[in-house]
């Protein structure tokens, strides 16, 4: 019984370092989408008028870059904090088991 319980916990465990990972390259991504909006911000500044319509289009698409990296990083933060809430069921069920296995002993 502890052995399935173990695999579990191995396997809530796994799951939440892959939501980590995953969490951690959404927000690397977003700073980088943002490094980006920025260099084209300057870059728009420095244009002149007919080349900033061109950047205008790309500031566009990398702010929409940015909005859809967000949405991956509060996707990934909530199914984070999902397998963290479960985890804490499973690790209160676990000891209640625990208890009552050392009741029956």
């Amino acid at each position: 019984a502890m052995d399935i319980w173990h695999q579990a916990f191995q396997e809530v465990l796994q799951h939440v370092e892959e939501l980590e990972a995953l969490l951690a390259d959404a927000i690397a991504e977003k700073v980088a989408l943002a490094e980006k909006l920025a260099l084209a911000e300057q870059h728009s500044a420095e244009s002149i008028a007919t080349q900033e319509s061109q950047r205008l289009g790309e500031m566009h698409k990398h702010a929409q870059e940015m909005k859809e990296a967000t949405s991956r990083v509060a996707k990934a933060e909530e199914d984070a904090q999902m397998v963290r809430a479960a985890h804490q069921r499973f690790m209160a069920d676990m000891s209640l088991q625990i208890n009552a296995l050392n009741a029956l002993t």
